[in-house]
């Protein structure tokens, strides 16, 4: 199907001639030729006679339904020929159309109807001659735009002026995916006088150098008058031959019958006196707004600003948009939001239109969607920040409880972290319960810190949530205190220090902050910090122990929904035992252990191993099956840990090389350094900061260090030589 438009910004040109015509020498040669009458005067739904004397719904109903259905349709008395009638004599629908926020593309929707495409071959569209929203749905909605122009120089003038006027104003619709379809222009109605002939030469050559945008077509469509008087023109004998031929009435009474049912259509009816009130499309369309009318999502979980923002405003500046915003409304507000993303760019456009006020900053082709839930949109704002992938854990951690908060509002009812994973996901966004709950706990708890820390990682939540649920667990075997208020007397004054600190030396630690907690917490209890450590150390080394020592459920407490979450572990890690010396550091070193080997999969390799220097051992590597390569990072982190396993015992532990003590019953094997892979790959993937492995060991490095200086306490193993040392 092809959809022609005839159209120009000056009226009486011949435009509704042409327009029946065309349809009726295309009809008569078998193609199924739909018209549409988009002029208010309803010149071209007069032209034929109708198979009805008064049609039910006409252009009217197309525009504001958005959509062609068979009511619209009325048959001709012509075979092959079928119009939509215009039903607005008062000029209403124009007015309606202006208001529509998809104004200029609601006609080219409608076309697309089963209606229209499974039904004709062609679709012929009349045009009013003057500017304004109809006309411009009109020419948006065609494949080819065709514009009669009469060799006279008001004509010619106008076309030049108004109609390429129009055409460029209507362009950038084509970054929307509504281009516009090429226009040939037809001289009309030309006479036999030399102004006519050198206008009309002219013209062609005028156009000549708008480099294809206008193609004047050889065709000309003489003026009647003239026609049998001009060379070529066909003779009184061929008219007459081809009156025998025809099969049309040509008596002098038909014809005189036929002008005379013509004159007694009579106007066709007012369907436009009482339109609907406006509402925003039902489906995704292209439409224009002024920046102004744009504002940012103001609940953005990503706050802080990006630091590409002066790039980003030069390439605008420079290029222009390239992508197109998508925009929303909520219903009942006035202006529309950005839908998924694109507040810096906003911003950008703002500031670009305010220093520069050039127009193309200031009226902007969007794609509009329809509002579907706050929901829809925070999570649309989710994903695509995730993406990006520059947001920090706590934005990351409040978006998620923030769209918790909203799909249970929408919901009315409490979802558990089952629940909330499976509405995330069905809104697109993937997010384990695991994480979740490492959410829900640090928005509840580490308020202090995440709002103040930019640092602040996943990583960090995962180290000391459970340090403070196994302090939170000692605390109340020792004293009445509520949870809320453990927090407010012995964390959260170390929360606000770090804070502090932070804002002053940007530099953050997550075992100094797990260490003030527990120095603050044994003052609260009254107690020596070391008694307090040696108590903590059976629930850090294994969390499935509980205080008492007898086996208790491990769990992620998630205090803001009074739920927990069973934590995974191995066999392995629960057998792996603590060491005596220096306790406290040993826990945290075994539990940095595990969770390096989990990042990686290789839980598995991990062996309890009493002998050996931090108690535990690192199997062999599975072999690959079906011949799969094992990827570096796993490779890297066993190889990491294998050496941590046997070189982290203080320096008395060695002796001529052997990693263990020479009365040691350990199985340990000698490490020789050329074994492993330590080439420019695998320092590369160390010192990645964006890996998360790769952190973890170094976490772990540091830890094992601590580890090792413990050793100069009084009374531990290697203390002396440690002191020699110093």
């Amino acid at each position: 199907m092809i959809k022609f438009t005839v159209t120009s910004t000056k009226g009486g040109v011949g435009k509704t001639t042409l327009t029946a015509n065309l349809g009726a020498l295309l009809a008569d040669m078998g193609l199924r030729v739909l018209l549409i009458d988009a002029d208010v005067q309803p010149s071209l739904s007069k032209y034929f006679p109708l198979a009805v004397a008064k049609p039910a719904a006409g252009l009217t109903e197309v525009i504001v339904r958005g959509a062609v259905s068979a009511s619209c349709i009325t048959a001709t008395l012509y075979q092959n020929l079928d119009i939509v009638i215009s039903d607005d004599p008062e000029g209403n629908l124009p007015h309606w159309l202006l208001n529509r926020i998809d104004r200029g593309f609601r006609l080219r929707f409608a076309l697309q109807s089963p209606a229209v495409v499974e039904a004709y071959d062609c679709v012929l569209i009349d045009t009013q001659g003057a500017i304004g929203p109809l006309q411009d749905a009109a020419v948006l909605a065609a494949d080819i735009l065709v514009s009669p122009i009469t060799p006279e120089i008001l004509s010619a003038r106008e076309f030049r002026d108004g109609t390429m006027e129009l055409l460029e104003r209507l362009e950038p619709g084509g970054a929307l995916g509504a281009s516009l379809g090429p226009m040939k222009a037809v001289i009309y109605r030309q006479d036999r006088s030399a102004d006519a002939r050198i206008i009309a030469s002219g013209i062609r050559e005028d156009f000549i150098k708008l480099k294809g945008r206008v193609a004047v077509l050889e065709t000309v469509v003489l003026r009647v008058s003239d026609e049998a008087q001009l060379p070529g023109a066909a003779t009184e004998g061929d008219h007459a031959a081809a009156a025998k031929a025809s099969v049309r009435p040509t008596s002098i009474e038909q014809r005189r019958r036929l002008v005379a049912e013509s004159l007694q259509v009579g106007n066709l009816g007012n369907n436009a006196r009482d339109l609907p009130v406006q509402a925003d499309p039902t489906h995704d369309c292209q439409i224009e707004l002024s920046v102004e009318d744009i504002h940012p999502y103001e609940h953005n979980p990503r706050r802080a600003n990006n630091t590409k923002f002066n790039e980003i405003k030069a390439s605008i500046r420079a290029s222009g948009l390239r992508n197109p915003f998508t925009v929303t409304r909520r219903p009942g507000e006035s202006h529309f939001v950005v839908e998924a993303g694109g507040n810096t760019r906003l911003l950008a456009i703002r500031q670009l239109w305010a220093e520069t006020r050039e127009p193309r900053f200031h009226k902007l082709g969007v794609l509009f969607r329809p509002w579907r839930s706050e929901s829809h949109v925070l999570t649309a704002h989710l994903i695509e920040n995730e993406q990006r992938g520059d947001m920090s854990f706590w934005d990351k951690a409040s978006g998620a409880v923030a769209l918790k908060a909203q799909l249970e509002a929408e919901k009315e009812t409490i979802l558990s972290l089952r629940q909330l994973e499976e509405e995330m996901k069905a809104l697109g966004l993937s997010i384990n319960t695991a994480t979740l709950a490492h959410y829900l706990f640090a928005t509840e708890r580490l308020g202090i810190l995440g709002e103040a820390v930019i640092d602040l990682s996943g990583l960090d939540v995962k180290t000391l949530q459970p340090r403070l649920n196994a302090m939170k667990r000692y605390a109340q075997t020792r004293t009445s205190l509520a949870e809320n208020e453990l927090y407010a007397m012995a964390f959260e004054p170390v929360f606000r220090q770090t804070a502090d600190e932070y804002r002053r030396t940007s530099s953050f630690s997550i075992a100094a902050v797990c260490r003030a907690c527990e120095e603050d917490l044994a003052d609260v209890l009254g107690e020596p910090v070391a008694e307090l450590r040696m108590a903590l150390e059976p629930v850090a080394r294994s969390p499935q122990v509980s205080l008492g020592g007898s086996p208790a459920e491990p769990t992620v407490s998630t205090a803001n929904t009074g739920t927990a979450v069973p934590r995974r572990h191995t066999q392995a890690e629960g057998a792996i035992p603590a060491k005596t010396e220096g306790a406290a550091v040993h826990s945290r070193v075994i539990e940095q252990v595990r969770l390096c080997a989990g990042f990686v999969g290789i839980s598995d390799c991990l062996r309890s191993d009493e002998a050996a220097p931090l108690g535990y051992c690192m199997d062999a590597l599975p072999i690959p099956l079906h011949g799969d390569s094992l990827h570096p990072s796993r490779q890297w982190a066993w190889q990491l840990l294998t050496l941590v396993s046997a070189t982290a015992a203080p320096p008395e532990c060695f002796a001529a090389g052997d990693p263990c003590a020479a009365d040691s019953t350990s199985q340990v094997p000698d490490l020789p350094v050329d074994a492993f892979q330590f080439d420019a790959a695998f320092f590369g993937w160390l010192v990645d900061a964006n890996d998360q492995t790769a952190s973890a060991c170094w976490d772990l490095l540091g830890l094992v260090r601590e580890f090792r200086s413990s050793a100069s306490t009084p009374g531990l193993p290697g203390s002396e030589i440690a002191a020699e040392d110093a």
